[in-house]
């Protein structure tokens, strides 16, 4: 989805006889991330921003220094207490880019109320972790949901056709993952009743690879070790070879169709 993402780090109630400022950072200018693969990596801190819910707290990206996050001094008031709760928050395009891949992210927020005199400081270590759960999906819009060759002059019999759907598949997955393609029936149908058409005439892949899978009930891997991604579109290539196309001829002039099912395997 979109728009910013926002973690609640719950009510934060701090007793105080002197005024002071809420100041905070983070223990690296790193975010500790392992994948749902056990894989390793790391991301920017500055990603993250500490604001609050509630005027209480200024929006900043945070870093590995002390910064002073009060919007303004947190006065004494009536019975010494001041509570807020502090947020998190990850901008739609920072997530997209950062944190939408599965896992799990972790750092340490280092948190101080210091009196506004710089004489008095109570600190407090919070250990944040967001968890991202796996997420595949594939999408067709319905712009790409027919694909139809017609063989209707003799230089299509000779020369096979093929044909490029723009944006047919529109996929997220935040793990590593395989693309399949795969028919429900070995055979093509007209008006419902299987005929002698093999399916294996049409020829799938996605535009600029080498791979062109023959279709089949029998999945075929038609895109190789996928890294994770949100919303990302591919161009679909049909084919059916000169060599296929001419196997058509003689075949009673009707309307063949087949169905084609996209399918993800998390590798």
């Amino acid at each position: 989805g979109t728009g910013t993402k926002v973690w609640d780090l719950g009510n934060t109630e701090f007793a105080n006889t002197v005024d002071f400022n809420f100041w905070a950072k983070a223990a690296a200018n790193t975010v500790q991330f392992t994948s749902s693969k056990g894989v390793s990596g790391t991301r920017n801190i500055a990603s993250i921003k500490l604001g609050s819910n509630g005027p209480s707290l200024t929006t900043k990206s945070l870093s590995s220094a002390f910064q002073n996050f009060s919007a303004t001094n947190l006065t004494v008031t009536a019975g010494n207490r001041n509570s807020f709760v502090p947020e998190l928050y990850v901008s739609a395009d920072d997530f997209k880019n950062y944190f939408f891949e599965a896992g799990t992210y972790t750092f340490e927020l280092n948190l101080n109320a210091r009196s506004t005199d710089n004489s008095i400081n109570s600190l407090q270590n919070t250990s944040v972790q967001v968890k991202v759960l796996p997420r595949s999906e594939i999408t067709i819009p319905s712009s790409g949901k027919n694909v139809n060759f017609n063989f209707n002059t003799a230089s299509l019999y000779a020369n096979g056709q093929s044909q490029i759907i723009p944006n047919q598949i529109i996929l997220s997955n935040n793990e590593s993952f395989e693309l399949y393609v795969k028919s429900d029936e070995n055979y093509f149908k007209k008006g419902g009743l299987q005929t002698n058409i093999n399916s294996n005439i049409l020829k799938i892949g996605i535009d600029g690879s080498s791979v062109d899978a023959p279709l089949s009930k029998t999945p075929q891997k038609i895109l190789f070790d996928g890294t994770p991604v949100l919303d990302r579109q591919l161009n679909v290539k049909y084919t059916i070879s000169p060599a296929d196309a001419q196997s058509l001829v003689g075949k009673e002039n009707s309307t063949y169709s087949i169905n084609v099912y996209y399918s993800f395997t998390a590798i």
